[in-house]
């Protein structure tokens, strides 16, 4: 008898986790604030960018989960150096971080994990003040192939949920682990801000 209410309690205690925590899917968009860091005597200003893509996340219990991501990613940036050989650059990801998520609080949520990228696009545009002569063309494609078609980062976060509608925010800092060039000591450092919904 013991053992079939040991049984029976287990059973409820299951159903009643699962029933409030259970998978979903969802979409997102938002804007990205890029900061690079190079090790130059010059430096590039990021215009806004933005990203948008779809998220799924796995429970691991009442407070733990993972979310994995998939994210097209646009970023921008410039510089006023006239000495550089470009001086404007487009770099556009295919981003999918894999987060580690712990509730704190019901619809507060932390997360952190690493990100991978996978460059679909690379664009500069080059100096107008430098004569490049005859070999302008194939100077505008070494340097856009230059950027690294793979790069590895940190990423740490919170997302903030509405339960009842399942609309979400959050706000995420990615750290660059690796050069995103092949020949530059060069890194980029992302804030964030996304807008989301879950179904």
């Amino acid at each position: 008898m013991k053992k079939i209410f040991l049984l029976f309690a287990l059973g409820l205690f299951v159903n009643t986790i699962s029933a409030q925590v259970k998978p979903y899917v969802g979409i997102k968009a938002g804007l990205n604030f890029t900061n690079y860091d190079i090790e130059a005597d010059f430096d590039y200003k990021s215009n806004t960018g933005f990203h948008i893509g779809a998220v799924g996340h796995l429970p691991l219990g009442e407070k733990a989960g993972l979310q994995l991501e998939a994210l097209y990613s646009a970023e921008q940036a410039a510089t006023d150096y006239d000495t550089v050989a470009f001086n404007e650059v487009d770099l556009d990801y295919i981003e999918v971080p894999l987060l580690f998520t712990y509730n704190l609080t019901k619809g507060l949520q932390i997360q952190a994990g690493p990100q991978f990228e996978l460059k679909v696009n690379s664009e500069v545009s080059l100096n107008d003040g430098i004569d490049f002569g005859t070999d302008e063309d194939s100077i505008k494609q070494e340097i856009e192939d230059d950027f690294k078609s793979m790069n590895f980062d940190a990423a740490v976060g919170v997302q903030y949920t509405l339960p009842a509608i399942g609309i979400f925010a959050q706000a995420r800092y990615v750290y660059g682990i690796t050069d995103i060039s092949e020949t530059m000591d060069l890194t980029s450092n992302q804030f964030l801000l996304s807008v989301g919904m879950k179904f």
